[in-house]
């Protein structure tokens, strides 16, 4: 899907320093003006670990497309149909006020 939630990562984070397990985690970024960059959520399993780093980074950003195609892009659609309607009654104000 292609919007502006398209920056995401998935992470792994040690469920201790001597264990080989790993949580799965992740985030969902935005970028902002300029270069910068401004993070809508950030998630952790605590529950839930796999014994991977590499499958834990993985699982986590598979995750972060989800709740980017899933939870966000229905929040980018409804914010373009307020603009659109917005616009369009703007739009209408302006002619009509120009023809009173």
């Amino acid at each position: 899907m292609d919007h502006i939630w398209d920056i995401s990562s998935g992470d792994a984070l040690p469920v201790h320093p001597f264990s080989p397990d790993w949580y799965v985690g992740g985030s969902v970024l935005v970028p902002g003006r300029g270069s910068s960059i401004a993070e809508v959520t950030r998630f952790q399993f605590q529950r839930f670990t796999v014994g991977m780093k590499e499958l834990a980074e993985w699982f986590g950003l598979e995750v972060a497309r989800i709740v980017v195609d899933e939870c966000l892009a229905s929040a980018t659609e409804l914010i373009a149909n307020i603009a659109t309607t917005l616009l369009s009654h703007l739009l209408s104000f302006q002619i009509s006020d120009n023809f009173s």
